[in-house]
């Protein structure tokens, strides 16, 4: 029998197979805990810059609300002047723009959400015209008393502006209530 066929053979063998084993078991436990850790530090940086993103979309808020508020007081019909709606009225596109992402925070942010001011910014579009049409109507109201058909158009304009009012106000509530729950989602 040659001399490697020894009792200690089997043991030797053994042992040289458990390290084998162990180093195959130690290198893919290993390797599932980096993919694991690669994973989740991919998508914790893709969360954070999402964050951002959506923060930043968040800071629209700010001039939304000035913007409405600002329609709102001077979109009233009783107002005596007329010219200071033209002058002081809020340039709402404007004032986002200076406040637009970055081309790579566009992606991150969903659709709805990037272009969710538009329909607030449209609303007061129509506010302006809407408020422009009731003092232009009131100056004929005035100079023409006896004529009542433009006191009815009038008061329907009102009613109209009223509604338009809270609709604007309603887009601009909802649209804010959005970017906060998605913000707090990319927490979750």
């Amino acid at each position: 029998m040659p001399s490697f066929w020894s009792p200690i053979f089997p043991t030797l063998l053994a042992t040289l197979l458990g390290v084998i084993v162990g180093g195959i078991i130690t290198y893919l436990t290993t390797r599932t805990i980096e993919d694991q850790k690669w994973k989740q530090q991919k998508k914790d940086k893709y969360l954070q810059d999402r964050r951002e993103a959506l923060g930043l979309v968040l800071d629209w808020i700010d001039p939304i609300d000035r913007a409405v508020n600002r329609a709102i007081v001077l979109s009233s019909p009783y107002r005596e002047d007329r010219g200071e709606i033209r002058q002081r009225w809020p340039n709402l596109l404007e004032e986002i723009a200076k406040l637009d992402l970055r081309p790579h925070f566009r992606v991150l942010v969903p659709k709805d959400l990037y272009i969710g001011a538009n329909p607030i910014i449209n609303k007061l579009d129509e506010i302006y015209t809407l408020s422009i049409q009731l003092q232009e109507e009131r100056t004929l109201i005035n100079s023409e008393p006896q004529e009542n058909h433009w006191k009815d158009e009038w008061k329907n304009d009102i009613k109209k502006l009223e509604d338009e009012l809270g609709n604007v106000r309603a887009l601009t509530d909802a649209y804010k209530q959005r970017l906060e729950e998605e913000f707090k989602a990319t927490y979750s």
